[in-house]
């Protein structure tokens, strides 16, 4: 695949679990930077400008506790560029969806779009593109990973 990006702000690193609620936050200041396209912006320390189809972020995390965990973003995306497919891998587990507008670049939402079933170790999790991108797919600042309850 295309080399790896270096960007000032972001910096790769193995996140670890919140130690109350065992959460993880995998931000754009914590990931791997791929593509042809996708920069880190600071301004909303966010990943931006994803607009090809070799694009593509990778966090390596750990997991203290087996389970059944709820997956979140925190993005923005403008309406005119809305409906693009997105896959989050992890192993062989796998979340497809398409990303809803937020209204514009400005205005960030979470959105709950699955479920992982995970072992306590580190793991790898990749977000790319399900295809062809119509404009620019997301302004992702952050994938949150939350035991499910």
């Amino acid at each position: 695949g295309p080399p790896r990006k270096s960007f000032d702000g972001n910096k790769s690193e193995v996140v670890k679990p919140e130690l109350l609620r065992h959460e993880l936050y995998l931000l754009a200041t914590n990931c791997e930077i791929y593509g042809s396209t996708l920069v880190f912006e600071d301004k909303y320390k966010n990943l931006g400008f994803w607009s090809s189809e070799n694009d593509y972020a990778v966090w390596n995390f750990e997991v203290d506790r087996p389970g059944k965990f709820t997956v979140m973003l925190d993005y923005a995306c403008d309406n005119s560029t809305a409906g693009n497919g997105f896959v989050l891998e992890v192993g062989d587990a796998q979340i497809t969806g398409t990303v809803a507008g937020t209204g514009n670049w400005d205005t960030y939402k979470q959105l709950r779009i699955g479920t992982l079933t995970l072992a306590a170790r580190q793991h790898r999790l990749i977000f790319r593109p399900a295809g062809k991108i119509n404009g620019a797919m997301i302004d992702l600042r952050g994938i949150r990973i939350t035991p499910a309850r």
